[in-house]
Parts: structure tokens; C-alpha cells; sequence
């Protein structure tokens, strides 16, 4: 008889969906999990509060049609000045929508930060106030 191979190796594995990217956190990429690592450091530390995980921000009103939103990785709230501020991390930045939507993030002053890099080095390329 034919024995069935498993489909996980591990036996905490078995039976749960596999991750996007094969990351340990919820789905989202490498980059992701370390930023998210930092900003819980930061919330120990008293810095900040409040984190979520995927936040819509609407960047233009309008009708169904012509209505611009960006969905932010993670949103935290600065205990110092009690502003909502947005964090998004990205690994590749040449795409053409993401380029449009941060011309509107800058324009409108919507207070985020934006780490670049790799998981292994990530780093704050730059801070919109």
C-alpha cells in the first residue's frame, strides 16, 4: 500500500494553511515582520501605541470610480503628540501605482514612514511630516 507523504514537515504545521513568503507572522512579507519587530520594540520602549496591521487610508474622494486608496502595512498612534502616523515597508519601490500613490502621500502631508531595504537590513528611507 502506498503510503501518503504529509504535507507539512513539522507537526505544529499540519492541518494550517502555509504562509505567503513562508514567514512565521501573519501572511505578509519578510520586510513586514522585522518592521513590525522594531515598531513593537518601540512600543515597549513608551515611543509608540496602538499598532495596527493593514490600515486603509482614502488618499482621494470622489465616486467609486475615482476614489484613490492605499492600504498602509501598519498604522501606530506617537505617544509624545498623540498623532495617528502610518509605517510602510517596501522592498521593491519601482512600481508605477506605488510612485503615484506617494506623490499623494507627500502632497497631502499624511504622516508616514517608509523603510526600504531587505529583511535582513532594513533601514528608514524617509519620513513624510
Amino acid at each position: 500500500m502506498w503510503k501518503r507523504k504529509p504535507r507539512f514537515k513539522s507537526r505544529e504545521l499540519r492541518g494550517k494553511p502555509p504562509l505567503k513568503y513562508g514567514n512565521s507572522m501573519y501572511g505578509g512579507s519578510k520586510l513586514e515582520e522585522v518592521i513590525y519587530a522594531l515598531l513593537k520594540a518601540r512600543e515597549e520602549k513608551g515611543e509608540i501605541s496602538d499598532i495596527k496591521r493593514q490600515q486603509s487610508v482614502e488618499l482621494q474622494g470622489g465616486s467609486r470610480e475615482t476614489r484613490i486608496s492605499w492600504r498602509a502595512d501598519f498604522s501606530f498612534t506617537r505617544n509624545d503628540t498623540g498623532e495617528l502616523w502610518y509605517c510602510e515597508a517596501k522592498g521593491y519601490q519601482d512600481e508605477p501605482v506605488w510612485k503615484l500613490k506617494l506623490k499623494m502621500i507627500r502632497y497631502q502631508k499624511i504622516k508616514t514612514e517608509i523603510w526600504a531595504g531587505t529583511y535582513t537590513r532594513p533601514f528608514l528611507q524617509e519620513v513624510i511630516e
